[in-house]
């Protein structure tokens, strides 16, 4: 598993180089994001939403505006690795 993709494009051009099975997990709304996800189609790689959660307890959300929130019932998730 690698974990938190979407933040550097050069790091996701070499590691989807290795030869090895793996699976990406991307974070929504990064500025590499959508063309992580595109790198990981290209070179067959499954890849699956890195979705961060906001606990309970944290009730400002902290730094991460797109966090989903305990008992949210309307996702509005339509373009998930942005535009």
């Amino acid at each position: 598993m690698i974990d938190d993709g979407g933040n550097n494009i050069d790091l996701a051009k070499r590691v989807a180089a290795l030869n090895f099975p793996m699976t990406w997990a991307i974070l929504p709304y990064e500025r590499f994001s959508k063309a992580t996800a595109s790198i990981a189609d290209e070179h067959k790689i499954p890849y699956l939403l890195h979705m961060p959660m906001q606990a309970e307890t944290d009730k400002d959300g902290g730094p991460v505006s797109h966090r989903l929130r305990h008992g949210q019932r309307k996702y509005p998730y339509n373009n998930i690795y942005g535009s």
